[in-house]
């Protein structure tokens, strides 16, 4: 009976050992299923770009380490096309798409045009595009957001820290504001707007000065270059201002900018200007115009009527070395103060804002951050600006001592400043 038992014992507990067996093979499987690691997603980024330089290329580089950070360096692949090596900026932005980018980083306005025209589903983030309302077609009712695939930063410096600028160059108010332009660069019309619209609400006068390429033509070229400027047949009017009616327009005036929002884009600035006039302030009282000055006495006698002019960025005028020159002279002769809206035109004016292109570049990548992990609908994220906080303040010191003038540190000197640039220094990242 005891042996019976004991049999009766073996043979119960080897069926469970025998029943338990599957189930830990099993087990064993499905955990080792679980902890299976998963292919980590690779990204693939077209970058189109309309010049390379080394400002751009700073742009990159911001552009390219934000998502390099977020991602790792293994799972996102860059393609980069260059559209001045390309038979257009389509060919450039078609070759992206037929790579399989996911997303398209274009820097420019044929870049943007190009890829906007070419696809609605692949995710398109711009930079440096002045106009983008009108260059993609847009009601002035979208407000600041695109409704399609697309989103970016606009090409528009703070105009706000322009102001300031001026303003500190100056050592006061200033009396009268000249802005010169050119009647076809409706870039410029845009950006001259917005300062206009900063110079009203911190009460300084200003007038705009016309300036075209007529007088550098032949004189049959000329006479009829000006009869088809106005309906009736008439040269065009260029309007000066009155030294006494600009500085009586400081009376009673808020000078001080820093009360001044940053306001949104204004109505109507994206409309056609292609019939632009010259505007004038309305705090500037009656001046009577001046008619078809030559280039030279035009430069001149806005000099004198003005204690400081005013050029926007990426300004068709100072493409022309020449007249830059000239209006350098001129200013310096009657101790007008230049501002220029961006480093490049630093070349010639006293000072210049430099918006940071690293910055700029690392900003559009956060933004194709969070289209890529699903944070944000694209059609429903703002166009931004670039951030005032990564502008810098800078003067020309050649420029400086002819003027006789110093600068405080908030102020660095152009040339040193580009020489000893630091990218991703004026960045401020989510750890921070």
């Amino acid at each position: 009976m005891k042996l019976q038992k004991t049999v009766f014992c073996l043979l119960m507990a080897s069926a469970l050992l025998i029943l338990s067996i599957p189930a830990v093979h099993t087990s064993a499987a499905k955990e080792s299923t679980e902890r299976q690691p998963t292919e980590p997603t690779v990204y693939h980024i077209g970058i189109c770009l309309d010049t390379t330089d080394e400002y751009t290329a700073y742009v990159v580089r911001g552009f390219k380490d934000v998502l390099n950070n977020e991602y790792g360096k293994n799972q996102v692949v860059f393609a980069e096309q260059n559209t001045s090596d390309s038979a257009s900026a389509a060919t450039a932005v078609e070759a992206l798409i037929q790579s399989q980018s996911q997303l398209l980083f274009t820097y420019g306005e044929d870049s943007l045009s190009a890829a906007a025209g070419l696809t609605n589903t692949i995710p398109i983030v711009f930079g440096n595009v002045t106009d983008y309302r009108n260059l993609l077609h847009l009601l002035k009712e979208s407000g600041n957001t695109t409704g399609r695939n697309i989103t970016g930063i606009a090409g528009i410096p703070s105009i706000g820290e322009q102001l300031s600028l001026l303003i500190e160059t100056t050592d006061h108010a200033p009396h009268a504001v000249g802005i010169l332009y050119d009647p076809s660069d409706a870039d410029s019309i845009l950006q001259n707007d917005i300062m206009e619209h900063y110079l009203d609400e911190a009460g300084i006068p200003w007038r705009e000065y016309e300036i075209s390429d007529t007088d550098d033509l032949p004189a049959d070229q000329t006479s009829a270059v000006s009869s088809d400027t106005t309906e009736a047949g008439d040269a065009v009017a260029i309007p000066f201002p009155s030294i006494t009616a600009a500085a009586s327009g400081k009376e009673g005036a808020n000078i001080h900018p820093d009360s001044i929002g940053e306001s949104g884009d204004l109505t109507g600035i994206n409309e056609p200007m292609s019939a632009r006039t010259a505007q004038v302030s309305p705090l500037w009282g009656e001046a009577a115009p001046v008619d078809n000055l030559p280039f030279e006495e035009a430069v001149r006698l806005a000099c004198a009527e003005c204690d400081a002019l005013y050029f926007c960025a990426e300004n068709e005028i100072t493409a022309d070395s020449s007249r830059m020159a000239l209006i350098r002279s001129a200013a310096a002769e009657t101790d007008t103060v230049t501002v220029g809206g961006d480093e490049i035109i630093g070349d010639d004016t006293l000072v210049c804002l430099y918006e940071d292109p690293y910055d700029l570049g690392y900003r559009c990548g956060e933004m194709c951050i969070r289209i890529l992990n699903g944070d944000d609908a694209i059609e429903e994220m703002p166009v931004a600006r670039p951030d005032p906080d990564a502008a810098t303040k800078l003067y020309d010191a050649d420029i400086a001592a002819a003027f006789g003038k110093t600068f405080p540190k908030s102020f660095h000197e152009r040339n040193s400043y580009l020489e000893n640039y630091v990218p991703g220094a004026l960045t401020k990242t989510d750890e921070e």
